[in-house]
């Protein structure tokens, strides 16, 4: 029986945490002729989870850059990534940078569910390598084809993401030793605007004054809540550490999601506050209050375009007085903005069985072992020049 590689990876290989990661773990001890490997990059937290794995697992991780990493980019067969296609692909020989090609045909998995900001991928993307694209928002479908040109083929739908599993067991887990304390997870997103501007600066303002908002730190103090305020991996931390150094009457604490376990933060949290992120989806699917805050709407939109704007507006808000009135009535609440693009019912077992990972597993066990291609792509290249020539003569 013919063996295949199949190469795992997310955020340039910087973090094991996410849909690639929990997709990989779940299938990957299947005796199935296919080599399963997790691309991880040495750095603090892929190492704590790397001696969390038992011992077949970490034999099946293969470290970026390494001459075996090399090894396997070249003879891959189908490559799952989070991010993008740099998620598995090797930068460096020894000290020299060296651009790899695309190889293999690229199932991207996503990190979020589409649903406001527009994509840049379409069907073409990586060289024509985009084998499957994952969708978990059934109404975004044929925007999809109309506006990203993907073809119908390309789009395979999953009612939730693999990392959904070990999310819906953390939040029981947690549950179950649940204290009195409550808190806030404010997640911040990244802005194509920033720099040295005066947009930046303004954001950066923002941020200060909703801190320093008399009716937001007094709601917090009164309902005894914790705030913790999650930047994208890329921000500069300094800029937002000195708003917080003399708030003493108010807990506040800065993360960043590339340094922490961010389903973690999902379950641990109470409510959310967001701008633009798709986390949003993973505290509805758990029955949590979101909040949209988004002040920088109108210059954000100029910079970024998005899928839902009008109907996203209706769930938002950009004043601080006004997030302040939504952290008073939405508890025991969903916004709807995110609820109606999720399945009508959570199958809650259905997740915790990892079910929905096992049909993606089959899904795509089944393409590989019939060495599916299309002609036009180079998919399955290793058999591409046997295919071609069966098909032209």
């Amino acid at each position: 029986m013919k063996k295949y590689i199949w190469l795992f990876g997310e955020n340039l290989g910087k973090t094991s945490n996410n849909n690639s990661f929990y997709f990989w773990k779940e299938i990957n001890e299947k005796q199935d002729g296919i080599k399963k490997l997790f691309v991880m990059s040495k750095n603090k937290e892929n190492l704590k989870h790397y001696r969390k794995l038992d011992r077949k697992s970490k034999k099946n991780v293969i470290w970026k850059n390494t001459l075996k990493h090399w090894k396997y980019y070249k003879k891959s067969d189908m490559s799952f990534v989070t991010l993008s296609y740099k998620d598995v692909q090797p930068t460096k020989f020894i000290f020299k940078n060296i651009k790899s090609a695309v190889i293999s045909p690229i199932v991207y998995l996503q990190h979020g569910t589409l649903a406001m900001k527009k994509i840049n991928y379409n069907g073409k993307s990586y060289n024509n390598n985009m084998f499957r694209f994952l969708y978990y928002n059934k109404k975004i479908k044929d925007t999809l084809i109309n506006e990203n040109n993907f073809k119908p083929y390309q789009l395979k739908y999953s009612p939730y993401h693999p990392r959904y599993k070990q999310l819906v067991i953390k939040n029981e887990e947690f549950a179950s030793i649940k204290n009195n304390k409550k808190s806030i997870l404010w997640f911040i997103t990244w802005r194509e605007y920033f720099g040295d501007n005066r947009e930046t600066e303004r954001f950066l303002n923002n941020i200060k004054n909703t801190i320093n908002n008399y009716n937001f730190r007094k709601y917090l103090n009164e309902e005894g809540y914790s705030l913790k305020i999650c930047l994208h991996q890329f921000f500069d931390e300094d800029k937002i550490n000195y708003m917080t150094e003399k708030l003493k009457d108010i807990d506040i604490q800065i993360i960043t999601p590339n340094k922490v376990d961010v389903m973690e933060e999902v379950a641990k949290n109470d409510i959310l506050i967001t701008d633009y992120s798709s986390l949003a989806f993973d505290f509805t699917l758990l029955g949590k209050p979101v909040i949209l805050y988004q002040p920088d709407i109108n210059i954000y939109s100029k910079y970024r375009e998005f899928y839902y704007l009008d109907e996203m507006k209706k769930y938002s808000v950009t004043k601080i007085n006004a997030l302040v009135e939504e952290l008073k009535n939405c508890k025991n609440t969903v916004n709807q903005f995110f609820k109606n693009k999720m399945p009508d019912t959570i199958d809650y077992e259905y997740i915790k069985q990892g079910k929905h990972i096992e049909d993606l597993y089959n899904y795509f066990y089944d393409i590989q072992i019939k060495d599916v291609a299309f002609i036009g792509y180079n998919f399955f290249r290793k058999r591409w020049n046997n295919f071609c020539n069966s098909c032209f003569g």
